[in-house]
């Protein structure tokens, strides 16, 4: 009986624990977040991994290539700004490595390489 209870709690923690990373990535599109890993055991281990969308496969944020993290970085921008009501602006270092840089509520500042000799602004 007591093993019975104790495999019931597990796979009620387990169905919990899915809930929870199905809640989160329901709110992202290009991002998902890995929230818990399998152990030998058959046990769960709470971990963060960031997953970004890249051609159509999830692949771990480290592994990304620079505009995938910028724009995946931009997303979660987005969504906390949403959540907690508020905008700011946004640095985008980089940002010659985008071809399309995914927007937020705030005003975006982008920083690019150039072989221009003086600081340049332009309102785009």
């Amino acid at each position: 009986d007591e093993e019975k209870k104790e495999q019931d709690i597990f796979d009620f923690y387990k169905e919990k624990m899915l809930y929870v990373e199905n809640s989160i990535n329901s709110m992202f599109e290009d991002v998902k977040f890995k929230l818990f890993a399998e152990q030998i055991n058959g046990g769960e281990v709470a971990i963060c991994d960031t997953l970004v969308s890249t051609n159509g496969s999830w692949v771990p944020y480290k592994s990304a290539n620079n505009a995938g993290k910028i724009n995946a970085g931009l997303e979660i921008i987005k969504k906390l700004q949403d959540f907690y009501q508020t905008t700011a602006p946004v640095f985008i270092d980089n940002a010659e490595s985008v071809n399309v840089v995914k927007g937020t509520h705030g005003q975006a500042i982008l920083l690019l390489v150039s072989n221009d000799t003086s600081l340049i602004f332009k309102n785009l």
